[in-house]
């Protein structure tokens, strides 16, 4: 909103945002594999 152009291409699926329709399934895997990180208690 405020912030300047990356210039790049942006593809959202749910709650994943990545640059191209392919990266989702990693994003998916990655996400499911606890490669995000945790929140903590």
């Amino acid at each position: 909103m405020a912030g300047e152009p990356i210039n790049e291409p942006v593809v959202g699926h749910g709650p994943f945002v990545v640059n191209s329709e392919a990266d989702i399934p990693q994003a998916i895997m990655d996400f499911n594999n606890g490669k995000f990180g945790q929140v903590p208690a």
